[in-house]
């Protein structure tokens, strides 16, 4: 199977799955049964030797695989399923199931996917990840490589399983959204994505389900987060310990509106549970992978490093007027959310702190201002995390263009 082009797979009854109408997802015979598959087939013979026991006769699964080489009839409705070949992608031939019964619907701006129904009764779905099942009447987040049991009546069932983020999905988020497929989308277009939304129409609270992990500190770990009931994408940080869940960095966030900083969405602190800030999820390389040469990134030029500076300033700017100072501007904490025009996003408030007066060393060194490395060589010796600048020193390193202060002298 072309594992690294698959979205997700349908597995169910030949009877169920079978008809000519889906000959374009149909697997070849021969070929692998899944992505994970480990290459003890579950339906062929025993390796360990029948002992004089017959084989038990089972039938494999009939497997249908939705890849990147496929767009769905309708972008905005996404794969749908159910008995009605002119409504539908993919054909479920039973009359036990509605005419468009539930369509798997991408999202492909956050990497998501979720389940949506469109028939009147609901679908019965078993998630294997987030070990729920519920009668899913709206939409429900499927996770990466999550198994959605599907169960339409009686002895009649699907999964829908989702793998990984394809490896060609900025190529067919180009497509997916009409766009030129020989060019796809550069950071411009993949940030457009950024305004933090509200999370459901309806009444119920937002549930957050911990996706990939995107970097881990001393005292919290940041994830990329679903929103169950509706497949939208957040970050989320959560505290290792519930003493290291304090409140000034969420209680400074929230009051913080900046077009370059990270937005605030919500602090959650549920019992026996690590608390939960959640943020807009900020999407692009931080400035320290975009400019290793190694990444492959293109160069920026000195008008993009003004740009840089001029909102960073201004960010700083900004937060100085709110009283609050970040202490630990750097490279691996301002995004690169666009390339052309350039726009980015100042994170991880981790250190920042509101105080009229501090004195903790905190930070990272390299990026703190002159008089706090005086002061730090003085008073205390170098420590590779002592550092507290006392006030934010907003600069690039020398690679883009800017040279920052050396501590060494």
């Amino acid at each position: 199977m072309a594992d690294y082009k698959t979205i997700f797979v349908i597995r169910g009854d030949k009877a169920l799955l079978g008809s000519d109408h889906n000959d374009a997802f149909k697997i070849e015979p021969g070929e692998a049964q899944a992505p994970d598959d480990d290459g003890a087939s579950q339906y062929g013979g025993s390796t360990y030797g029948d002992h004089g026991t017959p084989a038990p006769d089972l039938i494999p699964p009939f497997i249908l695989r939705i890849t990147t080489d496929h767009l769905p009839q309708d972008k905005h409705a996404g794969f749908m399923i159910g008995r009605d070949k002119h409504k539908c992608d993919i054909l479920l031939d039973d009359p036990r199931i509605s005419e468009a019964h539930l369509a798997v619907q991408l999202m492909p701006d956050a990497d998501s996917l979720v389940l949506r129904n469109h028939s009147q009764h609901g679908t019965q779905a078993t998630f294997s990840m987030q070990n729920y099942s519920k009668l899913v009447r709206e939409t429900f987040a499927v996770m990466r490589f999550e198994t959605a049991e599907i169960a339409f009546g009686n002895n009649l069932r699907v999964q829908i399983q989702r793998f990984d983020v394809p490896a060609n999905w900025d190529h067919y988020y180009a497509g997916y959204a009409g766009l030129d497929v020989d060019n796809p989308p550069n950071l411009a277009f993949l940030g457009l994505s950024t305004v933090v939304k509200t999370t459901n129409a309806s009444k119920r609270p937002p549930v957050y389900v911990p996706d990939r992990r995107l970097g881990q500190g001393a005292f919290a770990q940041v994830f990329k987060a679903i929103e169950r009931y509706t497949g939208e994408v957040y970050a989320m940080k959560l505290y290792n310990k519930p003493q290291e869940a304090r409140w000034e960095e969420p209680e400074m966030l929230e009051r913080l509106k900046h077009e370059h900083i990270v937005r605030y969405v919500a602090y959650i602190r549920l019992q026996g549970q690590p608390a939960q800030l959640i943020m807009e999820y900020v999407k692009g390389p931080n400035l320290e992978d975009y400019l290793d040469p190694e990444n492959g990134y293109p160069p920026l030029d000195m008008a993009d490093v003004r740009d840089i500076l001029r909102q960073l300033l201004d960010a700083v700017s900004y937060l100085h007027g709110k009283k609050v100072v970040h202490r630990d501007i750097k490279p691996d904490n301002i995004v690169l959310t666009q390339r052309s025009p350039i726009h980015t996003k100042l994170v991880d408030f981790g250190l920042a702190t509101g105080k009229k007066a501090f004195s903790t060393y905190c930070g990272t060194r390299f990026y703190l201002a002159p008089e706090v490395v005086r002061r730090q060589k003085s008073n205390t010796p170098p420590h590779e995390s002592a550092q507290c600048p006392a006030r934010d020193k907003p600069f690039p390193p020398v690679k883009a263009g800017i040279v920052n202060f050396d501590n060494s002298s």
